[in-house]
């Protein structure tokens, strides 16, 4: 089916660039004064740490250009590119604005290193006499924590010139996942065809038709595998890389690198090995499946498998935003207030449309000076809806910072970054289950538990866990090898599954283009939200407590801005959030007992 033009979209649900800049032209103005003022930055070379009103300055036109200035030219670059790929103008804008990033990170290169040579003990003095410098102190903690690893700045502006080299191994994976794999053709039950695309696969593995998900299974499988070599040696290398980087600047693992030193080791293993050795509600859910497998074994094929009977609801945009704003209602009228201004403002692109840009269901992109905007795809399923809210929540994590942090303060906390989005989703689900009756009611509360990544997010930062341990060891691990530990670690989480002959082969889905310990994140949101959602739910946490956390922006540590609620390093958090899971699952299948 072709989509729509955007033309044929009303205005009311396509977002509007000029709440950026009124023209391109204005954007191309705004990209040469950028330019022309990048040797203001280079003039504070070999002096940044001279005197505290010397560092105030330098850090005060560091924030000026790359988190306001270069943040809406980024923004607006996105915004237009896209939602047409085919606009050459778009595509030059955010190639210019790379060329832009790329020449302010040269320019203010040596930042990170003098910070260092100069110390900690110097830097706090300086702060502790100019009175100026007190707003930029969490600045200064993040700045200071790469600078306890940062090279010569002849060896920091070397790596930087070979930073896409160094990330090769993600580039060659995602060319082969994009490029070379087959993407097979499979009639389906209705007597048409499906395309069996990586996008397309979960959807597919959603029919009720047994045969048919196990040859959609199948075929992809097999179109994977027919460059695992490729692909492993591009996800090894890609390790590779983060394990002689670790080494070079001195951080005790690849792990803790990519951490950055400022969020704990120990909470990214509490929160996985914690989740992990919690596995029983899960192998419930799992095992609930077994019921449309007219009494033959539990596959892979058969685990997304809708549990509820019937068709689940769809739910149109319009319908959907108040859901959502009735769905936050325990977050406060102010906070439901200020996400209503985010829809009525033009900032959320709705529709898929011919040419706009392909990718995930929702996105939220967003800029200090600029507010946020959302991309969505939305086609009215509940999953679209589950999206639509959790991409809400990192746009009102960032409006809520705004209120109370300075430009550079503002963003979401790294590495914690996915709590309030998952808060919303949990939330949106209480209401559903509330306000839906029947099937309705059921389906909502399924399709949120099979798309919470509690499990596959642990199972994930497990697995990658793992590989750097075994690469920085000197391994060298091949497709065989690679399969093996995903395959046991299959057999660990899934284990009402009987495992076949491609099991193990599951790494190949993974998105080779990001982080490689990216997984954690999800872990850690989905805990995070299952113990807030429930702490709002019975009175243990005020609404306006839970706002001004995410007021907190980037001003403190990201283990600390849920505190006292949360602390990721302590095992009672993921209890507590497993726990709230597991109570949802009692319920879930509790209701479809009873309706049998």
């Amino acid at each position: 089916m072709s989509l729509p033009d955007r033309e044929a979209v009303p205005d009311a649900e396509k977002w509007d660039p000029s709440l950026v800049f009124e023209t391109p032209a204005d954007w191309e103005a705004a990209a040469d004064a950028f330019a022309d003022r990048l040797d203001e930055l280079r003039a504070y070379e070999d002096r940044a740490t001279a005197d505290g009103e010397t560092l105030r300055e330098l850090l005060d036109l560091v924030e000026e250009l790359r988190v306001r200035r270069l943040g809406s030219l980024w923004l607006y670059a996105l915004l237009t590119s896209s939602v047409d790929t085919t606009d050459e103008a778009a595509r030059d804008r955010v190639a210019r604005y790379r060329d832009l990033k790329a020449e302010l990170d040269a320019a203010v290169g040596f930042l990170t290193p003098e910070l260092r040579e100069a110390g900690r003990d110097r830097v706090a003095a300086l702060v502790d006499e100019t009175p100026e410098l007190d707003g930029h102190r969490a600045h200064l903690d993040r700045l200071l924590a790469g600078a306890d690893h940062a090279l010569s700045p002849a060896t920091e502006s070397a790596l930087g010139e070979l930073g896409p080299t160094l990330e090769a191994g993600s580039g060659a994976g995602r060319a082969i996942a994009e490029g070379d794999v087959e993407t097979p053709t499979v009639e389906a039950p209705d007597g048409g065809t499906e395309t069996v695309t990586g996008t397309a696969t979960a959807r597919l593995l959603r029919s009720r038709d047994r045969a048919f998900r196990e040859t959609v299974f199948e075929r992809r499988r097999d179109a994977l595998a027919a460059h695992r070599h490729g692909m492993a040696a591009a996800y090894v290398e890609r390790i590779r890389a983060d394990v002689r980087l670790a080494r070079l600047r001195g951080f005790d693992s690849a792990l803790h690198r990519r951490l950055e030193g400022r969020f704990p080791v120990a909470a990214y293993d509490t929160v996985i090995d914690g989740i992990a050795d919690r596995l029983d509600p899960y192998h419930r859910l799992l095992a609930a499946r077994s019921a449309v497998t007219a009494g033959d074994e539990l596959r892979e094929w058969d685990v997304h498998v809708p549990l509820v009977d019937g068709d689940p609801p769809t739910v149109p945009y319009g319908e959907a935003t108040e859901l959502i704003c009735d769905a936050l209602a325990p977050l406060g009228e102010a906070y439901v207030d200020r996400l209503r201004s985010i829809l009525a403002e033009r900032r959320v692109d709705v529709r898929p449309t011919a040419n706009k840009r392909r990718g995930p269901k929702a996105m939220a992109l967003t800029s200090v000076a600029d507010g946020p905007f959302l991309a969505l795809r939305y086609d009215g399923d509940l999953r679209a809806l589950y999206l639509f809210a959790h991409e809400l929540g990192h746009a009102m994590h960032r409006l809520l910072a705004s209120d109370d942090q300075r430009a550079v303060d503002q963003g979401i906390p790294d590495h914690v970054a996915e709590v309030p989005s998952f808060v919303h989703e949990v939330l949106l689900a209480d209401h559903l289950a509330d306000v839906w009756d029947g099937d309705r009611g059921r389906h909502a509360e399924a399709v949120f538990l099979d798309k919470l990544p509690l499990y596959r997010a642990a199972r994930g930062g497990r697995f990658v866990r793992g590989l750097h341990e075994t690469v920085a060891a000197g391994g060298d691990p091949g497709p065989d090898a690679i399969d093996d530990r995903h395959r046991d670690l299959l057999g660990e989480f899934r284990a009402p599954v009987a495992l076949g002959d491609r099991a193990g082969a599951g790494w190949l889905e993974i998105d080779l283009s990001r982080d490689p310990y990216h997984a954690y994140l999800y872990a850690v949101g989905s805990v995070g939200a299952l113990s807030l959602a429930r702490a709002l739910r019975e009175g243990a946490l005020d609404a306006a407590e839970y706002r001004s956390m995410l007021a907190r922006g980037r001003s403190v540590r990201p283990n600390e801005a849920f505190a006292p609620a949360l602390d990721f390093a302590d095992e009672a958090t993921t209890e507590r959030g497993v726990r709230a899971y597991a109570d949802r699952v009692d319920r879930l299948l509790g209701a479809i007992d009873a309706s049998a």
